[in-house]
């Protein structure tokens, strides 16, 4: 079974394939090679290793709770102090502490969603569905339709990747 190394190398080499297309097939607009580039290697990196999120010892489930619980935080903060503003400390305190409970009732929900290991994670048509998450946002991101196809596809590719490393292709 490879390690998590394994399927972060194999994210960042396909990552470097798609790279290669980029280049060739606009030589003359590194800036839209730039962009479409990060965008390509944030997914195809991610896409490498996700799968893996079901697994409660991995590297990605530990980060993922806490970026979910620093992002429903802020978003949450920003949300109450916008409708609420706070005037004294026992305010403040009182929506610090709401939205702590908030942050912490959306990583235990994440718990309570995420399937055992190697389930529907750990298929095609979890992959297919990444694929689809990626194709929207590196849409919105990169603002070229074919770009953020080809961006689909090798984090897609990428994903699969985990799958073949593992020998679980569903």
């Amino acid at each position: 079974m490879p390690d998590h190394k394994s399927h972060e190398l194999f994210g960042i080499a396909i990552w470097l394939v798609l790279l290669v297309f980029l280049v060739l097939s606009y030589p003359n607009d590194m800036m839209t090679v730039a962009e479409a580039g990060a965008v390509g290697f944030v997914f195809c990196f991610l896409g490498s290793i996700l799968p893996d999120i079901d697994e409660k010892h991995s590297r990605i489930f530990k980060n993922v709770r806490f970026f979910l619980f620093m992002i429903v935080f802020v978003v949450s903060y920003a949300g109450l102090v916008s409708r609420y503003p706070t005037g004294t400390l026992a305010e403040m305190l009182y929506v610090l502490a709401l939205c702590v409970l908030i942050a912490t009732a959306a990583v235990m929900f994440f718990y309570a969603i995420v399937p055992a290991h190697r389930k529907g994670i750990h298929s095609v048509a979890a992959g297919f569905v990444y694929g689809a998450f990626a194709l929207v946002c590196s849409h919105v991101i990169i603002d070229n339709l074919w770009l953020a196809f080809m961006t689909a596809f090798f984090s897609f590719l990428a994903y699969i990747s985990h799958l073949i490393l593992d020998r679980s292709l569903k």
